[in-house]
């Protein structure tokens, strides 16, 4: 799974600078995340979730503002949808890699339950990252198909219109 996202991380960044080659962005990508690997104490890296959390945040705003906004070409309203095979694609393996990948995380739940400071609410805590979580990405991946159809691309804010200063602000 590490590798996986290190390489994601890394073909993002390829694709939004292309200055420096693949090689280089995983090398960079390893450097940046390997130290979070080490840390024991799940409250040093409060921070780095709150960046994610606003990361999250605005991707989902810029998603929107682009779905409906007039101004933005309101890529909803004028998408033209094709008939999709998409029970009889061969994308099913790559879509269920993905949906994995979004899930990935549970194997961090048992050092949260032990760095959690009231344990007791463990399973509320539980409950509630997946009542926010599911929600968010079924509705971020049907409006994404929605918009762009089978010509979205893997990293779906390429998908975009010219870059204004919100799209710029996500990448």
């Amino acid at each position: 799974f590490v590798v996986a996202e290190l390489v994601l991380i890394a073909e993002t960044m390829a694709v939004f600078l292309p200055a420096l080659p693949l090689s280089w962005w995983l090398l960079l990508s390893f450097l940046a995340v390997y130290p979070t690997a080490l840390c024991y104490n799940l409250s040093s890296l409060a921070w780095l979730s709150f960046l994610g959390l606003l990361g999250t945040l605005a991707t989902v705003a810029v998603m929107l503002y682009y779905a409906f906004a007039p101004s933005a070409g309101a890529l909803l309203v004028h998408a033209q949808w094709e008939k999709t095979d998409v029970l009889g694609s061969w994308s099913w393996p790559l879509a269920v890699g993905v949906v994995m990948a979004c899930y990935g995380g549970h194997s961090m739940f048992p050092a949260m339950y032990a760095d959690m400071g009231a344990p007791v609410q463990y399973p509320k805590m539980v409950k509630l990252a997946f009542s926010v979580v599911i929600p968010l990405y079924s509705g971020m991946g049907i409006l994404g198909y929605a918009m762009f159809g089978d010509n979205i691309r893997t990293i779906f804010t390429l998908n975009f219109p010219s870059p204004s200063l919100l799209f710029a602000a996500v990448q």
